[in-house]
């Protein structure tokens, strides 16, 4: 039972990982897309709106689905695998919340406001800080593909 139980767990955690991986392809690309349209003329401000607006759900959609749903099962498996030893660093799952928060500022300011004076800059600081929290979901990848491979690693005999 407790077998069926982790291969339960390790199947939907790696299909949730495969969605929000996708959702980093997405997000990425919607920023790029958001990016070309610069310089921000008021010209321009109907198509960078429409950009803007697509960009900003992309991120939320990403960066909530990490937040509220990949990172729980990431961590439920890594604890699954080795009960022993929790290797999650807390303040990596801190730096990711504190990452969710930055990017869903940015949404509401954009949402509420959308000052395209400010926007160049703005989205500059944004792009800093996603190209930071992907490095830190790298890592968070790191530890829970370690932690599978470690679970199914051979008992050494005598």
């Amino acid at each position: 039972m407790m077998h069926s139980t982790f291969l339960s767990s390790v199947k939907t955690a790696d299909r949730l990982v495969q969605k929000w991986l996708q959702g980093s392809q997405n997000l990425m690309i919607a920023l790029n897309h958001l990016c070309h349209l610069r310089p921000f003329y008021p010209e321009n401000q109907p198509l960078v709106l429409e950009s803007l607006q697509e960009f900003c759900q992309t991120m939320v959609d990403y960066v909530s689905l990490g937040h509220f749903v990949v990172y729980e099962h990431i961590v439920n498996v890594i604890e699954l695998c080795q009960p022993s030893q929790t290797d999650i660093p807390k303040d990596l799952l801190k730096q990711l919340l504190q990452s969710t928060a930055e990017a869903l500022d940015f949404n509401d300011k954009y949402q509420t406001n959308p000052d395209l004076k400010t926007l160049d800059k703005d989205l500059s600081s944004l792009a800093e800080h996603i190209a930071q929290r992907l490095e830190w979901e790298g890592w968070l990848l790191e530890i829970y593909r370690s932690a599978k491979a470690w679970r199914y690693l051979p008992a050494k005999t005598a």
